[in-house]
């Protein structure tokens, strides 16, 4: 067997997640994206955990980063996820002193635009702690005019084979 073919036999289906260059409007139709608002289901609560920030523990709703349409991912026969539904992604924002900051993954069976843009709960993550110069709210324009959330970048789905090399 050669080389070629020994890479070929390990080589494994993968797919590339990619961010679009520019920012849409949130009221653009995309059902996978990052940033802006989750099209998250009223009966999934904002996810929450407590995090340490100013050397105390707060229970704070987490950060959404990025929803997934399951539909739209390329993988059928392979995959070990669903073949349909949403997932949505939620993490602190806080991590120095976070050994393993708290991450949230959230699943619904409808597709990504089933649902209007949730806005965030009032205990959204704080950043920077909740005293102090630096400290925001993040999405919440009444105190941070720059964290105001107007966009989204969508995400598009790139299928390939991926090669495992023992001497990488």
């Amino acid at each position: 067997m050669s080389e070629r073919d020994d890479i070929e036999e390990t080589a494994l289906p993968a797919v590339l997640v990619r961010r679009s260059d520019l920012p849409v409007p949130l009221a653009h139709p995309a059902r996978s994206f990052f940033g802006g608002l989750p099209k998250l289901p009223s009966h999934l609560d904002w996810p929450v955990a407590e995090v340490r920030a100013d050397e105390a523990l707060e229970t704070v709703a987490l950060t959404f980063v990025a929803q997934i349409d399951l539909a739209e991912v390329p993988g059928t026969g392979w995959s070990p996820l669903p073949p349909r539904g949403t997932l949505y992604f939620f993490c602190s924002s806080v991590f120095v002193g976070e050994g393993h900051p708290p991450c949230r993954v959230l699943y619904s069976p409808a597709h990504g635009g089933a649902y209007a843009d949730r806005a965030p709960p009032p205990n959204l993550m704080p950043l920077a702690g909740t005293n102090g110069d630096r400290q925001v709210r993040w999405l919440n324009p009444d105190l941070d005019l720059h964290s105001k959330v107007e966009f989204k970048y969508p995400i598009s789905f790139l299928p390939f084979r991926d090669f495992y090399f023992h001497q990488d």
